[in-house]
């Protein structure tokens, strides 16, 4: 298991507040010429398959304002995770490309530049209780009656459905009956972009109870909703 983490330069130190959806496209890029079938199986097939990614951004914030992030510096960072490890490596061989080529991807009045990848080891659970730190927003997508709600802490059924997502994400992934009990600790509500519109989510702590394989491959996956898109990464810190 392993954490990949991608260190960029930026032209100067203000960056969109959508860095994600930013991100998103720098990896279906970079994805797209080097490995076009893996990029049509993952973002263009009729049947695309299950995302098994998540990934978070870090960077020195400053202040937010009129849809831009102010820095204190013209770097930042990504991190990423991928469940299906051949994946993994097609990602780092991708972003490699990209890195070689010194080629600038532009943004909102910004570009980013590649400057380095590093593979840093993620150790596996052994216990079937953790402690979890969350590093991007807990998303928790509700779909009921023909309508799309984003839970909060408050919810009722926001223990509920996070369990089921996540649940049901196991199963697709080729996982039988997987039993998964999340709960919050010490948690407060955010809100996320999410490209069209922004919503519902959760940063703090977490506590999942599971059996340690499934808990090694949620430290992989993520957990919640809109993994893909840089929701619901996090770290085991007890």
């Amino acid at each position: 298991m392993y954490n990949m983490k991608l260190d960029f330069i930026l032209e100067n130190n203000v960056i969109p507040d959508d860095i994600n959806r930013v991100f998103v496209s720098y990896m279906k890029h970079s994805l797209e010429m080097y490995n076009e079938d893996l990029y049509k199986k993952l973002y263009e097939d009729d049947h695309r398959i299950i995302k098994s990614y998540t990934f978070c951004t870090k960077m020195h914030s400053l202040k937010f304002q009129n849809g831009f992030i102010f820095l204190a510096n013209n770097s930042f960072s990504v991190e990423l995770t991928d469940y299906n490890f051949s994946e993994l490596l097609e990602l780092y061989n991708a972003f490699l490309k990209q890195k070689k080529s010194n080629q600038k991807y532009s943004m909102n009045r910004n570009s980013m530049e590649l400057k380095r990848i590093s593979l840093l080891p993620l150790k596996m659970p052994d216990e079937k209780d953790v402690i979890i730190k969350m590093e991007s927003p807990l998303v928790v997508r509700y779909i009921h009656d023909g309508l799309e709600e984003y839970l909060t802490l408050n919810d009722d059924k926001f223990e509920e459905v996070l369990n089921l997502v996540t649940e049901q994400m196991l199963i697709s992934l080729g996982f039988n009956n997987p039993k998964i009990h999340i709960v919050p600790l010490k948690a407060k509500k955010t809100v996320m972009n999410l490209y069209k519109h922004k919503a519902n989510a959760s940063l703090g702590f977490f506590k999942i109870t599971a059996d340690p394989l499934f808990i090694s491959v949620l430290l992989q996956t993520g957990i919640g909703s809109r993994r893909s898109i840089g929701a619901g990464k996090f770290k085991i810190i007890g």
